[in-house]
């Protein structure tokens, strides 16, 4: 009896430790799942945040204390380096018969904006945006409504006129450190703070560019989704470039790939290539007209904390931060997609089922894909050959390759301006914030994915704390 009883108490212990256990195992599920949801909600917050107002999220990430490191050069020498990286470029010629045909002239955008127009493009700006030399903001625009009858008839007569505001030529272009030494200029982006009244018209032509481009077909959305209204294209292309490589590995197909990056492509881009693609690709003659003379003479002033450059004539380029140069610069890089298109129509890899893919690009960052390293040899010295008449140049350093043959990680040997090209499995790189390697997990791409929005947030935490 007293051995049963022993037998009964020592299954009793083990039944309560079992119990405590599985108590134990139940809370510590329960509290992450707490975190998860906790995490969710914080995540669905910051989301809806980041779509209203950016700068507030990023005030939330750095409580206001994120520091911009100035350059270690005096004024001098910045003056020497800008006024040296914004000279007028000497191109040589487009040759017409690279490209597509070329598209008539649109009459029907009218040169005459409505209070209508105004009033939208005024709902999508943020107060917290950096006024340039006219010191206005948009919280003062937006405050006094009758204001808007005005700015929709002054914008109208300028558009009419071809007469621009002298203190739109304007500027004042601050830096913003990337990475590397503070005494190479190169490693900082060059801001630039516009009149805040020109960033409203310039705005409305965007939109009304952005319109033709997107009607007439210029602009493949399936291609190039830079700057494109509505449309996420660091997502859509992160996924694309990762589902044909995912089917290409699992049906053990060859595919040979390319990521190219231009050297300083939005400060490189010459006026009368700007010009060009205006004429080429049918904008009305107003706009035509406007571009001619607004890109005729520019002036900016080149600032950080310890000194500010006399004002610098700029010759090249499209301003970052002005609304109307995403567009410009769109139709620029689309000269040398048609290109491309034109003369390579049967060097793209196809996946089962779909259509050719050969090229996706992000504004200035565009990836080749081809069905064969050969193939790729051959889209890259169309591009060697496209890219000097629109003013801009590789960087070889910066670009990368990729390939897969029988689905299996293959190594290429790509050589342009007499510089090896780099493969992923040597050296990973990032691809529209997404970081390229031949063994990273989904957590790392979601981490280098979260560090690029962090970027973006910084440059407009950066600009609002300008005010």
């Amino acid at each position: 009896m007293r051995r049963d009883l022993k037998q009964a108490v020592g299954h009793q212990r083990l039944d309560i430790k079992r119990s405590i256990y599985s108590a134990l195992t139940i809370r510590k599920e329960l509290k992450k799942e707490h975190a998860k949801e906790v995490l969710a909600q914080e995540i669905r917050a910051n989301v809806k945040l980041l779509r209203r107002n950016p700068k507030k999220l990023a005030q939330k990430i750095w409580g206001g204390n994120l520091s911009t490191t100035p350059p270690s050069v005096d004024a001098e020498a910045a003056t020497t380096f800008f006024s040296t990286l914004f000279a007028a470029p000497h191109p040589p010629q487009i040759d017409p018969s690279e490209l597509t045909h070329s598209f008539p002239t649109d009459p029907s955008l009218a040169p005459i904006f409505t209070v209508k127009e105004v009033r939208k493009v005024l709902r999508r700006t943020r107060n917290s945006s950096a006024p340039g030399l006219d010191g206005i903001p948009y919280s003062m625009l937006k405050a006094f409504p009758w204001l808007h009858h005005l700015l929709a008839h002054l914008f109208s007569l300028v558009a009419l006129s071809g007469t621009i505001p002298d203190t739109w030529r304007h500027s004042i272009t601050v830096l913003l450190h990337k990475k590397g030494p503070t005494n190479d200029l190169s490693n900082f982006r060059p801001i630039s703070l516009t009149p805040t009244i020109s960033k409203v018209f310039h705005a409305l032509i965007a939109t009304r560019i952005e319109y033709q481009l997107l009607t007439t077909k210029v602009l493949d959305t399936s291609i190039q989704k830079g700057f494109l209204t509505g449309i996420s294209g660091c997502v859509e292309h992160d996924l694309v470039l990762d589902t044909i490589l995912s089917e290409a590995k699992k049906t053990r197909r060859t595919i040979a790939i390319s990521l190219l990056d231009l050297k300083n492509a939005f400060g490189s881009v010459p006026f009368s290539r700007i010009l060009f693609a205006a004429k080429h690709y049918g904008l009305p003659h107003w706009i035509q007209g406007y571009l001619s003379n607004f890109y005729s003479t520019l002036f900016s002033v080149f600032s950080c904390k310890a000194w500010a450059t006399k004002p610098i004539t700029i010759q090249a380029g499209v301003a970052q931060g002005d609304t109307l140069s995403p567009v410009l610069f769109l139709m620029v890089m689309q000269l040398l997609l048609d290109g491309l298109t034109k003369c390579c129509p049967s060097q793209g890899y196809t996946p089962k089922g779909e259509g050719p893919q050969m090229l996706k690009a992000f504004a200035d960052d565009v990836t080749v894909i081809s069905k064969s390293e050969s193939g790729l040899k051959t889209i890259l010295s169309h591009i060697l050959r496209l890219l000097p008449p629109l003013g801009l140049e590789l960087k070889p350093s910066k670009c990368r390759v990729f390939g897969l043959a029988q689905g299996k990680v293959q190594k290429l040997t790509v050589t342009i301006m007499g510089e090896t090209l780099l493969n992923i499995s040597e050296a990973p790189t990032k691809f529209l914030g997404m970081q390229l390697s031949c063994s990273q997990s989904s957590k790392e791409k979601a981490k280098t994915v979260g560090d690029a929005i962090l970027g973006v947030l910084q440059i407009i935490f950066f600009q609002g704390k300008r005010r």
